[in-house]
């Protein structure tokens, strides 16, 4: 994740109330869905949500036409596309669990204007250089708010029980501190719909990870995360590149692939991210490859996917964050959206750092189910975590993407 401006917290301090591992045992709320809506434009779903009293920024220009969707085909690391079962399987046995243990947070830091101000990402990390931030040239709602499917799934979502953690010898304890792993008896820790990426950055040669979770689609076969998750952007006046080798592993905990690992066939974003590194552009997602004659939100289930919905909603960010859990077990903040000021994204109070890029910001949360509205991209200074807002482009790239 794009981080911004001050030195992250040491990673075993826990300083946010609001932060806790997930869990069933976390509380649920109700589910209210929207409206009616029209399956073309996205389904007119109107909140009952009131805004918050931030004030908005001043509107300049509705540039989403700036914004088109672009896509490119995954690779192995040899180059070769990825289109059948054998090398589906070479990049499968690939990430190995010591290269995903490995595996580098797709993270780097810049000053409030993009300019890599305090940098502390790795030289080479995806984004390293720092994005830029272009002010509020276009802001949301663009068009009415939508959202597909028109409701929720009724059935029960999968559940994830891991596995006891021995804790006879004080290796296997201290293990157990260091991931928040249960000790002692087995329990349902993660969510089905939200998981971690691996993939391979060519402008630096190594391995790295983020968050991401799975969306309800016309497909059944999409992705969510952060678009530095997929394209490294623009570095030092080079231009920038689609990651490869990208794999998605549902509910991962600690190396384990409780509902198996899942290659991506194409990779989509935004061109205002991959032309600019622009933050405001920063969404990624992945169309999956069927696994064993089965679709995805088949398996494990998905989010609904929403765009243009007001701000000042409650909002729960579920990701792999490094400074909580080592990046082993998925935590989440709970929150509420305003505007950043003189920006066109959203934020809220949030401090999960490496590795939670890509997690989505889940509106009317219930047990791993809800709407994703926004995605883990950047957190700055005082624990304000951001996103994009999620306008008409980003409705744009959710259909081509997942159609």
């Amino acid at each position: 994740m794009y981080r911004l401006g001050r030195t992250a917290l040491p990673a075993v301090r826990r300083t946010t109330r609001a932060l806790r591992r997930v869990s069933p045992a976390t509380r649920r709320a109700a589910l209210p869905i929207g409206v009616a809506v029209s399956l073309i434009l996205g389904m007119n779903g109107a909140s009952s949500a009131q805004p918050a009293t931030s004030a908005q920024p001043a509107a300049v220009a509705d540039r989403s036409a700036k914004a088109p969707v672009v896509s490119a085909p995954n690779r192995l690391p040899n180059g070769e596309i990825i289109d059948t079962e054998q090398e589906e399987q070479q990049l499968r046995a690939f990430w190995t669990p010591e290269r995903m243990e490995a595996a580098i947070s797709a993270d780097a830091a810049d000053g409030p204007s993009g300019d890599a101000e305090g940098a502390t990402g790795d030289a080479g990390a995806v984004g390293g250089q720092g994005p830029v931030d272009m002010g509020a040239e276009e802001i949301g709602p663009d068009g009415p708010p939508g959202q597909w499917p028109a409701k929720l799934p009724e059935n029960e979502p999968p559940r994830v029980e891991l596995p006891r953690v021995d804790t006879s010898s004080k290796a296997a304890a201290d293990k157990a501190l260091r991931t928040g792993a249960p000790v002692g008896k087995p329990r349902l820790n993660g969510i089905p719909t939200v998981g971690k990426v691996f993939f391979r950055n060519p402008l630096d040669n190594q391995t790295h990870a983020c968050s991401a979770s799975s969306l309800l689609s016309p497909s059944r076969l999409l992705v969510l995360t952060a678009g530095h998750c997929v394209h490294t952007g623009p570095q030092g006046g080079r231009p920038g590149r689609w990651v490869d080798s990208w794999l998605y592993i549902p509910a991962y905990y600690e190396t384990s692939r409780p509902f198996g690992s899942w290659v991506a066939r194409q990779l989509h974003a935004l061109a205002g991210f991959t032309d600019n590194s622009e933050l405001r552009w920063d969404v990624g997602m992945a169309a999956m490859i069927p696994l064993h004659g089965q679709r995805l939100t088949d398996v494990v289930g998905g989010l609904a996917f929403t765009w243009n919905r007001p701000i000042g909603l409650r909002v729960r960010a579920v990701s792999y964050a490094g400074n909580y859990g080592w990046g082993q077990t998925p935590y989440y903040c709970d929150g509420t959206t305003q505007w950043v000021p003189g920006d066109t994204r959203i934020q809220f109070d949030c401090d999960m750092q490496h590795g939670s890029s890509g997690g989505p910001w889940i509106y009317q949360y219930n047990d791993g189910r809800g709407f994703a509205l926004g995605v883990l991209s950047s957190v700055y200074c005082c624990r304000k975590a951001r996103s994009p807002y999620f306008n008409n482009s980003m409705r744009d790239l959710y259909y081509q993407a997942g159609s």
